[in-house]
């Protein structure tokens, strides 16, 4: 999967930095995006990684060029040893990605975004209880949603320079598993990957980094909900983090962020995440 990734990653890249940018949605007409990120239960039960690339190419628009649609693929890998269970998956999407840009409000503009997919997660786990292994490995074909808004204050005024408001769904459409306990096979009960999510930002205001005023760094405050049906959790989550942009409608081209998650069920989940837009990062300021 990541050398398939790699490989779609360097002509769309290339064809990506050869549009003019036109548009002044602040995805602009494609994404090429990478990330890690780190998380860990706070009673050092263990930890996890994940990385991800994803790919959305918008060749296509309306007449008055107010919503943009093309191709939404991604990749994402993770793995993680928690109390004592070896954990490790890959998943692939393919899909649709659509920008809106919507009616301008009095003092702000305002922009969407969406993305949908069929994805296909493949994942293993295996744990020793002394001298007895246990493993399973699982495949899920999963249907995916997420989307946003975004509200830029026209002169990006402190303390509510811009707003996102993001969700992010996923439930299963086939999953089968197997699972062995030494030498027995055992009857696999899949797990229940369904998930709901949502996310509140508000950028507080940019800290420019050069007299020019092209390229900001935008600190933020993040607020999230999760719903995890298979542990039957809530997890809530208040963060923080950084992002830089540049050209005046705030492409951005690096984001880093600190969301600790509590949940009923066990320790605080600390999480970091860094995002790279390497299709922002080369682009023409405007």
């Amino acid at each position: 999967m990541k050398k398939t990734i790699f490989l779609l990653l360097i002509p769309l890249l290339t064809i990506f930095l050869g549009i003019e940018v036109e548009a002044q949605h602040p995805l602009g007409e494609g994404q090429v995006l990478v990330g890690n990120g780190y998380y860990a239960p706070s009673d050092k039960g263990g930890d996890g990684t994940w990385r991800y690339a994803q790919i959305r190419w918008l060749p296509l628009s309306n007449q008055m060029e107010t919503t943009r649609f093309g191709l939404y693929l991604s990749g994402i890998e993770v793995k993680s040893m928690i109390n004592g269970y070896l954990h490790h998956s890959t998943e692939f999407g393919i899909g649709v990605a659509v920008n809106f840009t919507l009616t301008p409000g009095n003092m702000s503009d305002r922009y969407a975004w969406l993305n949908t997919a069929y994805k296909v997660v493949n994942s293993t786990g295996k744990m020793y209880q002394g001298a007895d292994l246990y493993q399973n490995k699982q495949k899920d074909k999963m249907l995916y949603l997420d989307g946003g808004m975004l509200f830029r204050n026209i002169i990006l005024q402190a303390p509510f320079a811009q707003q996102k408001i993001m969700i992010e769904m996923q439930t299963a459409l086939n999953s089968t598993q197997t699972a062995n306990w030494n030498a027995d096979t055992l009857i696999g009960v899949p797990w229940n990957r369904e998930r709901f999510k949502v996310q509140a930002e508000n950028g507080i205001v940019p800290i420019y980094l050069g007299w020019s005023h092209i390229t900001y760094l935008m600190p933020s405050i993040i607020a999230a909900y999760t719903y995890e049906t298979g542990n039957k959790a809530s997890f809530y989550s208040v963060g923080i983090g950084i992002t830089l942009a540049k050209g005046q409608y705030g492409h951005e081209i690096l984001s880093m962020s600190y969301q600790p998650m509590f949940w009923a069920k066990g320790p605080r989940i600390d999480s970091f995440q860094i995002h790279l837009d390497l299709v922002n990062l080369f682009r023409k300021s405007n």
